[in-house]
């Protein structure tokens, strides 16, 4: 008796354990699915080119739009790796949330050509730069 007595008192520690081992594998595996899904929604572009277009064969209109629910500022733009200082509206430019702004560019391009587009801005309080890259062709 005093044998089953111990073993039975033993599977009930390794049972123990094992149920706090679970609790505690599962408790990660939850924070870790949580760190994940937050991390992307941090990460998740404050801002995006929308549209680009090729109006006359000097001038480029880029559509941008604010994702998020604090006011970003258009500090620059580049093309092809090229900063593009004649703009209109001027920048900076301050694009309200959630709402979108149309930029053209005075920048000569070449027909049936690829263009790179790049934005910077800054978001909310956050001193820091984002940029955010489009692609688009001109047309031949």
């Amino acid at each position: 008796m005093k044998i089953i007595k111990n073993q039975q008192a033993g599977l009930k520690t390794i049972m123990a354990v094992v149920g706090l081992a679970w609790s505690i594998l599962m408790g990660l595996a939850v924070a870790a699915w949580i760190g994940v899904f937050e991390f992307q929604l941090i990460q998740q572009p404050p801002a995006q080119i929308t549209n680009i277009t090729f109006p006359s064969q000097n001038t480029i209109q880029i559509t941008i739009q604010n994702n998020k629910e604090n006011p970003i500022i258009l500090l620059g733009v580049y093309v092809n790796l090229h900063l593009t200082n004649n703009t209109n509206p001027k920048l900076p430019l301050l694009i309200p949330p959630q709402q979108n702004k149309t930029v053209t560019l005075n920048y000569t391009w070449t027909k049936n050509t690829f263009y790179q587009i790049d934005i910077i801005v800054t978001q909310g309080f956050l001193a820091e730069k984002i940029q955010i890259s489009e692609q688009a062709i001109s047309p031949p």
